[in-house]
């Protein structure tokens, strides 16, 4: 059986506030286009008429407007929306921690002796 997020037409975020706000990646990796308002990673993943629209604030009106944006829009390509998650795959996230880590040994005196 196919994911609801998979054969939806659109995914709604209407959150004042958002952590890291998964449903949205789950969504675009999905295929499925997204309308959220700036909340969580929304901002830097969703991208206007490609994968979905960010609305300024969730009252109706400006929902309304996001979801015929993306409904009047015609079908957005699955393939560029799944393709818009991929660098939050987890050998992406987990390259970008190794990079971290690494500029904060080189930052450190490793010639130090450690003490316990």
């Amino acid at each position: 059986m196919p994911s609801k997020l998979t054969i939806a037409d659109v995914s709604v975020v209407s959150s004042y506030y958002e952590s890291f706000c998964l449903v949205i990646l789950e969504s675009l990796a999905c295929g499925t286009p997204v309308v959220s308002t700036k909340v969580g990673v929304a901002p830097a993943v969703i991208r206007n008429g490609e994968n979905g629209y960010l609305v300024p604030d969730n009252s109706p009106e400006r929902l309304a407007d996001g979801l015929a944006a993306v409904l009047c829009s015609g079908e957005m390509n699955k393939l560029t929306i799944r393709q818009s998650t991929l660098e939050y795959d987890r050998t992406a996230i987990a390259r970008k921690i190794e990079i971290e880590y690494q500029a904060l040994l080189a930052s450190k005196d490793l010639t130090q002796k450690v003490t316990a």
